[in-house]
């Protein structure tokens, strides 16, 4: 098929070229179809494109760093396949697409593939060497080379799983305080980060029941100038890093809040807790057995209780917790327990009384 329509496109060219000089049109079709040496005749996006490794090209001008508009950042490396794969990530350092580069020989132009919607978009290089991927931006390689350029931070071309972490090696010299410490995920799991033991930062990982579930070491790696969570158990590396609001997001694992005071003692909260201490109150709020996982549940029309929120918490300071909502983002709740009660921080300003 993919034969087929190569020469199908062959056919269609020569079948054009020669109506145009029958009508006197000769070279000037190509020049007026042409606009800033760009072919208007290919497709800007291609769907359905076959991936054909066959296919002989120089990709070297594809890698590296790219920051875009809106801050956007385009990385593109080499991988083990022989393929250029890139990342495209927003401002809040998400991925918004990724996939590989592949050069259509029928059209003459790279395209990059994304893998999340199976569209190849047209790129090119325009006369400032900067890149042009339709749909996704200009980007201007950052390299370091020109004076008061950015150096690109190397993360951004890290892969984010690395399946077999004895590939990595021994790490390399690297200050992991910013780790160090418990740690409570969205999933009610907690994080132990010790002490650098030469190989690395040791951690252990317990489920939301406080049973272990798997134990291993971060590591920095130079070559990707970033930290991994190498877990020992599935020999799988997972690329860490710390999101807008310090969280500890890492991927497979979970998204970890940092246990700040000297002794925590969530035990204190377990349990249902109703406003005004009215059992058929509008409102409660529920502790999970190891109290940091907590929900909010409103009274419906028919009685019934409802979640409407929840998330984690941490604590902030001698009875103090900070409550960070999973339903809506940078959304936190200060907490407190007095005389048996809890004080739960409302938009007002004020608090809720729960007991």
């Amino acid at each position: 098929m993919k034969n087929w329509k190569k020469y199908a496109g062959h056919m269609l060219a020569l079948i054009m070229s020669l109506s145009l000089v029958a009508c006197g049109g000769g070279d000037d079709y190509y020049g007026d179809d042409t606009v800033d040496g760009v072919d208007e005749v290919a497709p800007e996006t291609i769907e359905n494109l076959v991936i054909d490794d066959s296919v002989v090209y120089d990709y070297s001008a594809f890698l590296g760093t790219w920051p875009g508009e809106d801050n956007k950042v385009l990385a593109a490396e080499e991988y083990d396949d022989g393929r250029v794969h890139f990342t495209l990530s927003d401002a809040n350092d998400d991925w918004i697409a990724s996939g590989i580069f592949q050069y259509v020989a029928e059209y003459g132009y790279v395209y990059a593939h994304n893998d999340y919607d199976g569209i190849a978009y047209q790129c090119r290089f325009d006369g400032d060497d900067k890149l042009y991927i339709e749909s996704f931006g200009t980007f201007g390689k950052a390299n370091g080379d020109a004076p008061a350029e950015t150096v690109a931070d190397k993360s951004a071309d890290a892969p984010q799983t690395i399946y077999d972490s004895t590939t990595i090696g021994k790490p390399d010299e690297y200050d992991y305080s910013d780790f160090l410490g418990k740690w409570i995920g969205t999933d009610g799991t907690t994080l132990t980060v010790e002490e650098d033991s030469g190989e690395g930062a040791p951690f252990v990982l317990l489920d939301r029941y406080g049973d272990p579930y798997t134990n291993g070491t971060f590591k920095y790696i130079e070559k990707y100038g970033c930290v991994y969570a190498d877990d020992e158990l599935v020999d799988v590396a997972s690329k860490c890093w710390f999101n807008e609001n310090g969280r500890l997001e890492i991927p497979g694992f979970s998204i970890y809040s940092k246990v700040t005071g000297d002794e925590s003692d969530y035990v204190v909260l377990y349990g249902t807790w109703y406003l005004d201490g009215d059992e058929s109150a509008k409102r409660c709020i529920e502790f999970d057995n190891s109290g940091t996982m907590w929900s909010i549940y409103e009274r419906q029309d028919n009685g019934l209780l409802d979640g409407v929120d929840g998330g984690t918490l941490r604590e902030t300071g001698a009875n103090r917790y900070e409550a960070v909502s999973d339903w809506n983002d940078n959304e936190t709740f200060d907490c407190y327990i007095k005389d048996d009660c809890l004080y739960w921080g409302s938009e007002d300003g004020g608090y809720e009384l729960y007991y």
